[in-house]
């Protein structure tokens, strides 16, 4: 139970350290800053229980990774159109 609690924690200050870019713009804590979170954390994960994973596991991984990346691909594209800037 101690290990998982441990895991959690770390998990939690990954998220909080990748969520400093909303500081940037308050926007960014709900959209670059959450992406990023996700995939530290899985990136964190994966690293962590590297031992244990089987081919169902990799699937996973390489599913939210491929989702992350079209997720901040698509909101860093969106931070760029002048439109949208003008909206926020």
């Amino acid at each position: 139970m101690g290990q998982i609690l441990a895991l959690l924690l770390i998990c939690f200050g990954i998220a909080l350290i990748a969520s400093v870019i909303g500081f940037i713009r308050t926007v960014w804590f709900i959209s670059i800053g959450y992406t990023f979170s996700i995939v530290l954390m899985c990136v964190f994960i994966t690293a962590y229980l590297f031992p244990y994973l089987n081919i169902y596991n990799w699937l996973q991984v390489g599913i939210m990774a491929f989702w992350a990346t079209r997720l901040v691909g698509f909101l860093i594209k969106r931070e760029r159109n002048a439109s949208y800037n003008e909206a926020v």
